[in-house]
């Protein structure tokens, strides 16, 4: 117990000296408290100790003598050491017991003395938490509490000056703000030194409030304002840009069509993945800042730009009867170069390297040139080459016409003219020109028109069939238009479709290529579904799916049923009239030979071709129909037949004399 005691004598003499640092002789002291208990202790030894409340109340007692009953607001504590001071303590519960405190007694020198307090208790305040402001803001500060009479606002600033706001005694200070019973302090422009705790003070008849506020001022340096230079974006593309505030809460980015592009609760980071002219301009990021009133712009400019891209060819300086090839970049950097000749080599190009009959020609990577020596013109040289030049993700072909004996059409490329491929699989199709494309399209057997897109699409080719997906690669820079069309149909995909090509800068129309499309049931496909003859020989063929792969064997069955293999690399003849008759089976080739004078009536009718292709479990077969036409003997004219073209004959002549007669004798008259 001795040793709770003697805590609690050290607790109430810090409270007791806390006070009395506050109090300041001759001015009221202002006391600051949230409610509960208050000490009120006097700064002397005294005797006739008195303390008067706001209400009225007169609370009295002799240090060292045991106090009268207790009052209702006041009680005295133990001496707790403090025998011969006054001390007495008050519960704060509500607003009426804020206010003005007297404490009078008689010192120890036998003089009166009276200690003023001006206790304050705490109200509810807007803003509620610490306010945070950029500076050149205005802050409004305010205690949510009116008064119905007369009152006195005060301020604290952070600095400690106190400036008056209300008075009924003077004007009120422009900083004021609110209604008139209200006490609150409004600042335009606020700098660092704003920055602390700041109270608010009502001191009226009815109470006396305050709350206190805390204020950290952001110093403007701290939003980057400057103005930050133009930023490149590549034609075609990937660009990005990005900025962020240490204060924001939100960031928006805004193109220079004036279209919200971002919104994120941070800084705006974004990436445009292809870059096109709309792109060009000013672009604007919005951020909501922490202590800012309105809404922070920054400007950014984007520049958009267009890449050149050159080829030529050019008689060598370095190497006589040599040519330079040159794809050229500009402006930009280039990462690899590739050029192909016309019979399908491919030359690594790059500095310092080369061999015997090519090397690297041009200023340099870093330049953006891409270019090739040819040191001595050879057969081989002459035709169509390409280049393929990288410059950060993107690639740029080129076409040049190295002094080819026949000069091909530039619109015109390489492609399959025959496609034969299985039901349900994709349609694959493609064509090329010797120029990079700026677009291209096929067209359906049906006349369907796909649309170009890189991306997967759906759409209906026929009445009653259903959405079909398709997708074009991203070759068009290459010259290559490839479109893959998914679930081939026996029906409805089998036909001629066509490839257009659109050229940059061609006067003509689109260059048209025709691509014949030939699907199957199985992995086996004939091409001539029905073969006729007379004299002579008929031949019956059928061919992997798609054609070129190998086949492990093939074998026929009559229209009548039975069936027979023929073996290539021989000349062996099956039954007296059959032989194989095609280009190979590692070739996926099976063909049938039928000797005509050795046909029967048997061999006309439906063929069955069946074969196994290399690697697979299950044979594929497909149809041809036969036909034999009976050529007739010239048995010469009938009798009847001379008779009448010789009737004929007189009957013209006739006609003619009479014609001759009738036009000259009307000349004559």
């Amino acid at each position: 117990m001795l040793r709770y005691a003697h805590l609690s004598h050290l607790i109430l003499g810090l409270l007791l000296l806390a006070t009395s640092l506050a109090h300041v002789q001759g001015a009221a002291t202002p006391i600051f408290t949230r409610g509960g208990l208050q000490l009120f202790q006097s700064r002397t030894r005294a005797t006739d100790c008195q303390l008067i409340l706001p209400d009225g109340t007169n609370c009295t007692y002799q240090p060292g003598t045991t106090p009268a009953p207790p009052h209702k607001e006041c009680s005295f504590p133990n001496d707790m050491g403090m025998r011969n001071y006054c001390l007495f303590q008050v519960s704060v519960t509500s607003k009426h017991l804020s206010g003005i405190y007297s404490l009078s007694y008689t010192n120890s020198s036998g003089d009166f003395q009276e200690d003023i307090y001006n206790l304050y208790l705490l109200g509810g305040g807007v803003p509620i938490s610490a306010l945070r402001v950029i500076e050149n803001e205005n802050i409004y500060l305010r205690i949510e509490y009116s008064v119905p009479g007369t009152m006195n606002c005060d301020v604290i600033y952070p600095n400690g000056t106190t400036e008056e706001l209300i008075s009924s005694s003077s004007q009120s200070s422009p900083n004021h703000w609110g209604r008139k019973d209200e006490c609150g302090v409004k600042i335009d422009g606020v700098s660092q030194q704003h920055s602390g705790l700041w109270k608010l003070l009502i001191s009226s008849d009815e109470a006396y409030i305050y709350d206190e506020f805390s204020v950290y001022v952001t110093p403007l340096s701290s939003i980057n304002t400057r103005p930050r230079p133009p930023i490149e974006w590549p034609f075609g593309g990937p660009g990005s840009v990005s900025m962020s505030h240490a204060n924001s809460k939100y960031c928006e980015l805004w193109n220079p069509r004036k279209e919200l592009v971002q919104h994120t609760l941070s800084g705006c980071n974004y990436v445009q993945s292809i870059v096109t002219d709309a792109d060009n301009g000013n672009w604007t990021f919005v951020f909501g800042v922490n202590g800012k009133f309105s809404e922070e712009s920054f400007t950014q400019e984007i520049k958009v730009i267009k890449e050149l891209f050159k080829v030529n060819a050019t008689e060598s300086e370095r190497f006589p009867g040599g040519l330079d090839l040159l794809c050229s970049v500009s402006p930009g950097e280039i990462s690899d170069c590739r050029f192909t000749r016309p019979d399908g080599k491919v030359f690594l190009s790059a500095e310092g390297l080369g061999n015997a009959d090519y090397s690297y020609f041009g200023d340099g990577f870093r330049n953006g040139d891409c270019g090739l020596t040819i040191h001595q013109l050879k057969e081989a040289d002459k035709g169509w080459w390409n280049c393929l030049v990288k410059t950060g993700a993107k690639t740029k072909s080129g076409f040049l016409n190295v002094l080819a004996t026949e000069v091909s059409d530039p619109d015109e490329g390489n492609h399959e003219a025959l496609v034969t491929l299985q039901k349900g699989s994709d349609v694959y199709l493609s064509c090329s020109a010797h120029n990079a494309l700026e677009y291209c399209w096929f067209q359906h057997p049906s006349g369907y028109h796909f649309k170009f897109s890189t991306e997967t699409v759906l759409s209906g080719l026929q009445e009653n069939t259903q959405p079909r997906s398709y997708k074009y690669d991203d070759t068009l820079h290459l010259g290559i238009c490839a479109i893959r069309v998914g679930d081939a149909d026996v029906n409805v995909d089998s036909g001629e479709w066509t490839c257009h090509l659109g050229v940059p800068g061609s006067p003509e129309e689109d260059h048209s290529v025709p691509i014949t499309v030939r699907v199957s049931e199985s992995g086996v496909i004939s091409l001539d579904k029905e073969v006729v003859f007379s004299n002579g020989f008929a031949v019956l063929k059928c061919y992997s799916v798609p054609i070129g792969k190998p086949l492990q064997y093939c074998r026929f069955l009559r229209p009548d049923g039975k069936g027979f293999n023929v073996v290539p690399g021989n000349n062996t003849v099956v039954l007296g009239r059959y032989q194989y008759e095609a280009e190979g089976l590692e070739k996926g080739e099976c063909g049938l030979r039928i000797h005509s004078e050795s046909a029967t009536a048997e061999d006309v009718g439906n063929w069955t071709c069946v074969a196994r292709l290399q690697g697979m479990a299950q044979e594929g077969e497909d149809f041809i129909t036969l036909k034999r036409i009976e050529q007739q003997q010239d048995e010469g004219l009938s009798t009847g037949a001379i008779v009448g073209i010789a009737t004929g004959g007189a009957v013209a002549i006739l006609l003619i004399a009479g014609l001759t007669f009738y036009f000259v004798r009307r000349k004559s008259a």
